[in-house]
């Protein structure tokens, strides 16, 4: 899927612990093309599906895929089952927290580096309003799946 050029940017860019958010974002923008960042996406989720990264790199990972996604109704999207399956067995509370922000389109500690946010959200957040909310995120996206055959064709490919 990726060049080793590619890799070893995407790599460089989601292993560095002490860059913000917003410099996670500016490097990636710098780095890769508006076409590549479907590929770019789908290898990191294929990478965070593996358990083939440390939580430093997950979590930028999927700041990264919400970056790329963003624009898009990522309540529907094709990374909902990877974000959901994560916050049912991930063993880090700030994981969990990241990925309700994420979910809640409420990321607004782009000052941050990622080591000061995994030090910071040690504590669980999960709450009867979240279970809610994935509960209600992951019916719509069932009920979205099966009344969209456009999505059902692009969901094959990204999902494990």
């Amino acid at each position: 899927m990726l060049s080793p050029n590619e890799l070893s940017k995407l790599y460089e860019i989601i292993s560095d612990e002490n860059q913000t958010f917003e410099s996670i974002s500016r490097s990636f923008e710098e780095s890769f093309k508006e076409v590549d960042k479907l590929r770019m996406a789908l290898s990191l989720s294929i990478l965070i599906n593996d358990n083939l990264l440390n939580i430093t790199q997950r979590l930028i990972s999927f700041y990264l895929i919400y970056l790329m996604t963003k624009n898009h109704n990522i309540e529907i999207g094709p990374f909902l089952p990877l974000i959901i399956e994560t916050i049912r067995t991930t063993k880090y509370k700030s994981e969990i927290n990241f990925l309700f922000d994420l979910l809640n389109n409420q990321i607004n500690y782009i000052y941050s580096t990622i080591k000061h946010f995994l030090n910071d959200n040690t504590k669980n957040s999960f709450n009867k309003t979240n279970l809610f909310l994935l509960q209600n995120l992951y019916s719509q996206y069932l009920n979205e799946k099966s009344t969209n055959t456009k999505m059902n064709q692009y969901i094959r490919h990204v999902l494990y």
